[in-house]
């Protein structure tokens, strides 16, 4: 289950076993998921947290730490995801400018023509920022590795801002980000399963899909 290959743009060796049961090696693993779970359910702070709390697992597989899953929820991680997120925003400046000058476009439009003619001009441009927001969104996924990776040098969110190292190293490691970026989607799935109990098992799911994902970048990061 493993992809091999360099770091030279044919990617780097995950270990996807190991991702997917280091959790279960770890101590009072599920006190520790439980925690993080009820958490992570609460509106927005949940998902801040949640975010710092993934980062901190990148950075304990990266320095091959013993204790992979952080406990107890700190500030720290409150705090680092707070930083994670406001980054977020920023990268997704380009679709807000993208979205704003649609919608400028379709109240012109609105403005000049009625009818049946009205309608269509309208719904077109809802369509084309449909879809921006659809293709832009995989593009953050793709490139959201390389942002956690900046930030975890010096946990400073101007580090995250170096665009041109983030569009160099991924496209020194096509594949290997590729990877990762499919893995994302995988752990978005994994984290929707606790749906299926009737929504308590998101409590459980949604903790262990962010530390796989973490656990695989963490790999990664001890490449680079």
């Amino acid at each position: 289950m493993d992809l091999i290959s360099d770091v030279t743009g044919k990617g780097v060796k995950m270990d996807f076993t190991r991702a997917i049961t280091f959790v279960f090696h770890q101590r009072n693993w599920i006190k520790k998921l439980f925690i993080e779970g009820i958490i992570a359910v609460i509106p927005f702070a949940g998902f801040i947290h949640l975010i710092g709390w993934a980062s901190e697992i990148v950075k304990r597989v990266t320095n091959f730490d013993n204790e992979l899953i952080p406990y107890p929820a700190t500030w720290k991680y409150f705090s680092n995801g707070i930083k994670l997120f406001a980054s977020g925003l920023v990268y997704y400046i380009p679709l807000f400018i993208v979205t704003i000058i649609l919608k400028i476009f379709s109240w012109s439009w609105a403005l000049i023509f009625s009818g049946g003619f009205e309608k269509f001009g309208i719904h077109l441009f809802e369509l084309l920022n449909n879809i921006s927001n659809f293709i832009y969104f995989f593009i953050f996924l793709l490139i959201l590795p390389g942002i956690i990776q900046l930030f975890l040098q010096n946990e400073k969110i101007q580090d995250t801002f170096d665009f041109k190292k983030v569009y160099l190293q991924i496209k020194k490691n096509k594949q290997t980000y590729l990877t990762l970026f499919i893995s994302l989607i995988a752990s978005f799935v994994i984290a929707s399963l606790g749906v299926s109990f009737f929504y308590i098992g998101m409590i459980f799911t949604i903790p262990y899909a962010a530390a796989i994902f973490s656990h695989l970048l963490g790999q990664v990061n001890r490449t680079m």
